[in-house]
């Protein structure tokens, strides 16, 4: 397949108030209020990073509840997602009636890079075919200035590192692999940890987790039987998000890895599965990030993001001309 597989589901819903049925059934305002009271004291529960963020979560309850009160019909939709928004937190989202979801917010590096990478034109500095492996979500091939490269699409489907020795097998005599988890948006720290255990020669710490200030037990990553230890750089920008940040954040660790690219998008409020629903009257569901992961110098990357190790941004002005600044540095470094 000639194509990379980036998948990010997005769903805009700045303007809801002007959507038909075709979009929400209509409903009655029964729910409103509770809904409202349901979705404030749910998030006040689990959330962490109000004191970061410096955010009046009681403030803001006495800000939105008058709103409730008065709510008509679907008018609730846009008071919730205004509610979600005052988080500035790029996880929570709603699952509506009939299982649609919507993300709130998009994060400022988000916005920044989301049109900074252009499959096709990565596409261009190869002269065979990409193979496919976890499910499509991995893509690779070998440069050819005789270097690895793979994208790393998700970390979320199941069968995603089934195959991934095969992998660092057909790039065994290569100078290096570039490992790009440009516009990842995360998925499931087991398989970055699989990832993981093929590049490490020993017991690897990973980083601190939090829930409720209440230290989560982290099992350290062991090595796989199969080792690769030439030279490996991770390709990262604003939309590397969530569990990608917490895979580069881990890989940088490494002695023989180099980061490249821009700053990652900044969340770190996961859940993996704890708590992260909150059900409504109404039967709409909202999710919320309930851990606090954190970095390795003990912060989390809220906000803040994981930073590259050399800042290499690309621009329109690069694209247009066929040119992926990052990449290109990365060739030349393992060069």
């Amino acid at each position: 397949m000639k194509y990379f597989k980036f998948i990010i589901i997005i769903v805009s819903i700045y303007f809801i108030s002007n959507c038909d049925n075709t979009l929400f059934e209509s409903e009655s305002d029964t729910n409103n209020l509770a809904d409202f009271e349901q979705a404030w004291q749910g998030i006040d529960a689990v959330y962490p990073y109000f004191e970061i963020k410096n955010i009046d979560w009681d403030q803001i309850y006495q800000e939105y509840k008058p709103k409730a009160e008065t709510a008509k019909g679907d008018e609730i939709y846009n008071l919730l997602i205004d509610l979600i928004s005052e988080l500035k937190d790029q996880h929570p989202y709603i699952k509506f009636l009939g299982g649609r979801q919507a993300i709130i917010y998009l994060s400022p590096r988000y916005k920044k890079d989301r049109d900074l990478f252009d499959a096709t034109v990565i596409k261009k500095y190869f002269d065979k075919e990409f193979y496919m492996a976890g499910g499509g979500f991995i893509e690779y091939q070998i440069l050819p200035d005789n270097i690895g490269y793979m994208n790393i699409s998700s970390f979320s489907p199941e069968n995603l590192v089934g195959d991934f020795k095969y992998i660092l097998d057909y790039f065994a005599n290569t100078r290096g692999i570039i490992i790009d988890v440009r516009h990842n948006m995360g998925g499931s720290a087991d398989n970055s940890n699989k990832i993981m255990s093929y590049l490490i020669k020993t017991d690897f710490r990973v980083p601190e987790a939090y829930y409720k200030k209440q230290v989560i037990s982290q099992v350290p990553i062991k090595p796989n039987a199969y080792e690769y230890n030439k030279q490996i750089v991770v390709l990262i920008n604003g939309v590397s998000y969530s569990e990608a940040e917490r895979f580069t954040e881990m890989m940088r660790q490494l002695s023989n890895v180099t980061v490249i690219g821009d700053t990652t998008g900044g969340g770190s409020a996961g859940s993996n599965g704890i708590k992260d629903e909150i059900l409504l009257p109404s039967g709409k569901i909202v999710h919320v990030g309930t851990v606090d992961f954190r970095r390795y110098d003990g912060r989390p990357w809220e906000w803040i993001g994981i930073e590259p190790d050399i800042r290499i941004t690309n621009t329109f002005e690069s694209l247009k001309q066929g040119k992926d600044n990052q990449l290109e540095y990365a060739i030349e470094l393992l060069k």
